[in-house]
């Protein structure tokens, strides 16, 4: 009776375990059709790269080509410091695949309205944009794969520990001799390996090296003027130069990110031409005649007056209705170089006062500065190079307009005949200067374009730009 209860409990359990083995298979087979459509669904989610516009120029958009084309929400959501953005096309829409500085690469789901308003943003573009973006992704990309501007910093932070950083900080802590000179020595040699910390913890780009140099520049001079006003002794106005360019770096490094070439350019120069104007009226008030509070409020003012001119050079480029490149703000300087010349033409000829000039020079400064924007930031688009051309046929001009002053009377050259001769000499010079040069036509913002929009991109439009349903202008 045991043996065959025991065969009988064994038959048992061997159909219990193949039922569970075949339980297991039915599972694992049941698991395996449902990943067959996930797979296949995988599969085909694939994405294409796909132009922004309908004629397949506009492949990428970087920060300088949204804020020219005016993108915003709700097509555009993308905001902060970034290299480029891509459009991607699936079976599930469109995306936009966006690179930032650092590698990071965001996506941002658009629906089919938003993009066909990107498609007529991007239809008719101002005939140097195109280029423009190339130019501005390529070095973007050269820059992260050759670990941004790291060198030009150091180099650059580097030389301002020699000239700024480490005299001022070292006439500032001691008096004795010996003292400033290790003090220097010490400051001096450990810029370099700051800047290099620095630099290893993230990358720099080339605009925001140039704007960190020279907002320390700007820096060390708005904490001179400070603590000048403040009437501090020379080592509290050392301390002041230590700290406002340590403060100037800093301030370009934060604010750098994602500036252009033509936005520094124009940051320094806004800082730059509205100190010196505020010195100017200031001087020809009779401020800084004698170290009085006058003169401490006239240095407080200057230090104001150049600290509202960076956001606004800064904005110059973005909202004025034209292109503005880097070389353009160059030619301001000559420009109202020139008009400072121009205006000691009438002055010249009597016995002038130190405010008498100063005046003079400041407006006529900035008459030529302004004439300088009519003339040439709007009509062209100056490179280094042309901007550099610009510079020697002014010079030029304005000594051959000179030269000609002394041959009329060479015993007696009157002083008024002469600057106005070289006035006219200069701007003949710049004039022959754009002739033979050539720089190319200002590429300007999207021209004004009537569009009927389609019923799709209508109500996307309309309340985006909160235009008229039927009638769209497009800027």
């Amino acid at each position: 009776m045991l043996v065959p209860r025991t065969v009988a409990l064994l038959r048992s359990a061997r159909r219990i375990v193949a039922a569970g083995r075949s339980l297991r298979f039915a599972v694992a087979f049941a698991v395996a059709l449902g990943a067959v459509p996930a797979a296949l669904r995988a599969q085909e989610a694939v994405e294409r790269p796909e132009p922004f516009d309908s004629t397949g120029r506009v492949t990428a958009i970087t920060p300088m080509a949204a804020a020219r084309l005016m993108l915003g929400p709700p097509a555009w959501r993308i905001t902060g410091d970034y290299r480029e953005a891509r459009l991607y096309s699936s079976a599930e829409g469109y995306v936009i695949v966006v690179t930032r500085h650092d590698g990071t690469v965001e996506r941002y789901a658009i629906a089919n309205a938003d993009r066909e308003f990107l498609r007529v943003r991007t239809s008719e573009l101002p005939p140097d944009l195109e280029s423009q973006i190339a130019r501005e992704v390529s070095s973007a990309t050269e820059a992260v794969a050759g670990g941004g501007a790291r060198g030009a910093f150091i180099r650059d932070q580097t030389i301002l520990g020699f000239a700024v950083y480490a005299p001022s900080f070292a006439y500032a802590v001691t008096n004795e001799p010996a003292g400033r000179v290790a003090t220097y020595l010490i400051v001096a040699g450990g810029s370099f390996f700051g800047a290099s910390s620095l630099s290893r913890d993230f990358a720099i780009s080339p605009a925001q090296n140039r704007l960190a140099t020279l907002s320390a520049l700007h820096g060390g001079a708005a904490g001179f003027g400070l603590t000048y006003a403040l009437n501090t002794s020379g080592d509290g106005q050392a301390a002041g130069i230590f700290v406002g360019s340590l403060m100037g770096t800093a301030a370009g490094l934060y604010f750098g990110r994602g500036v252009t070439d033509p936005q520094v350019a124009s940051a320094a120069f806004g800082t730059d031409a509205l100190a010196l104007m505020a010195a100017g009226l200031f001087g020809a008030g009779g401020a800084f005649d004698d170290r009085d509070n006058s003169s401490r409020v006239a240095a407080a003012a200057v230090v104001g007056a150049g600290a509202l001119g960076a956001p606004l050079g800064m904005l110059y480029p973005r909202y004025v209705g034209y292109n503005v490149t880097a070389g353009d703000v160059a030619t301001l300087w000559f420009t109202g170089a020139l008009g400072a010349l121009g205006a000691t033409t009438f002055i010249a000829g009597g016995d002038p006062s130190n405010s008498d000039i100063l005046f003079a020079l400041t407006g006529g400064f900035a008459l030529g500065t302004f004439a300088g924007d009519r003339f040439l930031v709007k009509r062209f688009d100056h490179s280094a190079t042309d901007a550099s051309l610009v510079a020697l046929g002014t010079v030029a001009g304005s000594l051959m307009g000179a030269g000609v002053s002394v041959l009329l009377d060479t015993d007696d050259p009157d002083p008024a005949l002469t600057t106005g001769l070289a006035t006219l000499g200069g701007i003949a010079g710049i004039a022959a200067t754009e002739y033979f040069t050539a720089p190319r036509d200002d590429a300007g913002k999207l021209a004004l374009n009537v569009k009927l929009l389609p019923t799709g991109l209508l109500m996307a439009a309309a309340k985006q730009r909160g235009e008229h349903p039927i009638l769209s202008i497009t800027f």
